[in-house]
């Protein structure tokens, strides 16, 4: 049985701000925040919980505080299926959670380094709020969470908190092992150029030198940002037709500056045959993952090779569509298109020995996704690109680069800067 009920709030809300609160407030409590169309919609509290390890043998659920622990026997798809079936059957619920870099590999049999996260994570929460610019909409499984909610929502310290504002950037070396990275570049050059792979995607971490406050960092990272969806969490460390839509993105250039600045960087991605290669390649390899996926003849390309700006960058952009048949769900799209570290010409597929070469540190989330799922029937998978990445042990910045044959190590090094640029100046220390 559920609560359900709507608060109105007064004056000029800025839904930002609400869900930024609201996060603020339960920051000691297992949260998610997701945002889709100027909407927030944020899960306070675990009523239930899924976890596949990170080698995905094992499986633990989490409910009615206490786990149980289980041998991975059936596939990890079914696992998760059966987790939302049951979760969201009951009600309209959501759940949220996500899905590791190596959710993917793992599901196609192909290397990986395992990390520390596990490679899936689904938590149905205990309550479950909608963040509208005019209104809250919570429902929960406690008819009494549910009513103090809105009495804190209503309430004059909810209206007069702005702690999240008052923060302090981090110091962040956008340079931290560059050699190393230039290194790992000129590796992957070597293998494009004998002809194994068409295109690798490696990636280079910057350590953080103290613990972030992700809510502050949320909002300061929103407000300026321009993202397609955004997410927060701390947890443990699109329609019923059936569409499958994947953006390709590939080729970046800086957006900072002035307008005729942007312009001319702008009209350089466009007419750059590197760039444009690379992106055709990306989004030929799009397709051929689609494919498997679909309907017969279904997978086309909607939109080729225009410009997103996405905050202080920009980037080429493609969108792949294709229609799943009536045998296939979401969980057969995520785990075969997910992202993956190469691609070659003879399908071949990187070894470990050649990951480890190229990666110092497993990927955890980054290059992953955020999962929001509403029933059985609507999944989002939100690539987790622009991101900051904390656990227990450390907190890091990532970002990666499309590496062809025509790339350099110089221009791979300025990309990356460029994409950890978009999040530097937003990251903010936790208080002591």
């Amino acid at each position: 049985m559920t609560s359900s009920a709507i608060f109105h709030l007064p004056g000029q809300p800025d839904a930002l701000e609400t869900a930024v609160k609201l996060l603020q407030l339960h920051q000691n409590d297992h949260h998610y925040a997701y945002e889709r169309d100027d909407q927030w919609y944020i899960g306070l509290g675990q009523r239930a919980s899924l976890q596949i390890n990170a080698t995905g043998q094992e499986f633990t659920v989490f409910r009615d505080n206490s786990h149980s622990t289980w041998p991975v026997e059936k596939s990890l798809l079914d696992i998760a299926r059966d987790f939302v079936s049951e979760y969201t059957n009951s009600c309209d619920g959501r759940i949220f959670g996500y899905a590791g870099y190596n959710f993917g590999p793992h599901m196609r049999g192909e290397a990986y380094l395992p990390g520390q996260w596990p490679i899936l994570s689904l938590m149905a929460p205990a309550l479950q709020v909608a963040v509208h610019k005019s209104h809250v909409s919570v429902t929960g499984y406690d008819e009494q969470e549910v009513q103090n909610l809105c009495q804190l929502l209503s309430s004059d310290a909810f209206r007069q908190s702005h702690d999240f504002k008052i923060a302090r950037p981090l110091f962040i070396d956008l340079d931290h092992n560059k050699d190393v990275w230039t290194s790992q570049v000129r590796k992957a050059l070597v293998w494009l150029n004998k002809g194994d792979y068409e295109k690798i995607t490696p990636s280079r971490s910057v350590p953080l030198n103290s613990r972030v406050d992700l809510v502050s960092t949320l909002f300061h990272g929103r407000r300026g940002n321009t993202p397609r969806r955004t997410f927060c969490f701390d947890y443990e460390g699109r329609g019923s037709n059936k569409k499958l839509v994947m953006d390709a993105v590939a080729g970046t250039r800086s957006s900072q500056g002035t307008p005729e600045e942007t312009a001319r960087l702008r009209r350089e991605l466009l007419d750059n045959p590197k760039e444009v290669f690379e992106h055709i390649l990306t989004t030929k390899a799009a397709m051929k993952t689609l494919r498997p996926l679909c309907q017969p003849g279904s997978v086309r390309v909607e939109e080729l090779v225009s410009v997103v700006s996405r905050g202080p960058v920009q980037h080429l952009y493609s969108s792949v569509v294709g229609d799943l048949p009536s045998n296939k769900d979401a969980w057969d799209a995520l785990a075969l298109a997910s992202p993956g570290f190469s691609h070659s010409k003879s399908s071949r597929k990187m070894t470990k020995e050649e990951l480890e070469a190229l990666e110092i540190y497993p990927r955890e989330l980054y290059m992953g996704s955020v999962l929001f799922i509403e029933g059985n029937y609507s999944m989002e998978a939100a690539n987790a690109l622009r991101s900051v990445f904390q656990d227990e042990n450390r907190q890091w910045l990532q970002a990666g680069a499309g590496i062809i044959a025509h790339s350099t190590p110089e221009r791979e090094l300025i990309e990356t800067r460029e994409k950890l640029a978009s999040v530097q100046p937003y990251v903010m220390a936790k208080a002591e």
